[in-house]
C-alpha cells in the first residue's frame, strides 16, 4: 500500500517538473475546490494579501483554510511565470481548467466563480455550446439555473467580454 503512494507522489512530482502547465490544469480542477477567481486570478498580488490576510485571521473558517492552500498553489503557479486568462463565455468549460501551453495560460471554469456550483455551471456550459448571444440578458434569460448574482459575478471576471447587458438598442445612440 505505501509503495503505491511513493509511485503516485514520484508521478505527480514528474508532472510539476516536467508539465507544469498540465500539473496545475488538473490540481486546480480536481484538488482545488476552494478555488476563488476574485482572489486567485488577481495576480502575484493579490493572491499574497490575501494569503497574509487569511494567515493573520486566528478565526479563520475551514473554507478560508481551504482557499489559503489554494492560494499557495496559485503563488507558486505565478512564481514560475504562469497566469491565468479571464474567464470566457465561449472558451471556457463548466468544471475543468483548461490550457494553452503556448502563452503558458489557464483558462479557469465557470465553477471557479464564487458560489456558482457545478450544475449552474454544466448548464451555463450546455446552454451555451455552438451558440451566439447578443446580450448578457439573452444568457441569463437561456440559463435560468444562473441566477443575477452569478451573471453579475460572471460579468466580473469578464466572461462575456464587451457583449452589452441588454438586447435594447438606443434610438438616439444612432444618429449621435
Amino acid at each position: 500500500h505505501a509503495v503505491a503512494y511513493v509511485m503516485m507522489a514520484f508521478r505527480i512530482a514528474w508532472y510539476k517538473v516536467h508539465e507544469p502547465l498540465a500539473f496545475y490544469a488538473t490540481f486546480f480542477s480536481v484538488r482545488a475546490k476552494a478555488f476563488d477567481a476574485e482572489y486567485c486570478c488577481a495576480g502575484m498580488d493579490a493572491v499574497k494579501r490575501k494569503i497574509r490576510e487569511i494567515e493573520n485571521n486566528k478565526d479563520a473558517t475551514a473554507v478560508e483554510q481551504n482557499l489559503l492552500t489554494t492560494l499557495e498553489v496559485c503563488y507558486e503557479f505565478y512564481l514560475r511565470g504562469f497566469t491565468f486568462d479571464r474567464m470566457d463565455l465561449y472558451k471556457s468549460e463548466a468544471i475543468h481548467f483548461t490550457m494553452d501551453e503556448e502563452r503558458g495560460t489557464l483558462r479557469p471554469p465557470f465553477v471557479s466563480v464564487a458560489g456558482l456550483g457545478d450544475t449552474a455551471a454544466i448548464s451555463l456550459a450546455e446552454q451555451v455550446k455552438g451558440k451566439r448571444f447578443i446580450s448578457i440578458e439573452e444568457v441569463a434569460a437561456a440559463c435560468p439555473k444562473v441566477s443575477k448574482t452569478h451573471i453579475d459575478k460572471l460579468t466580473e471576471a469578464g466572461a462575456f467580454g464587451d457583449m452589452p447587458a441588454t438586447s435594447q438598442m438606443d434610438l438616439f445612440s444612432m444618429f449621435g
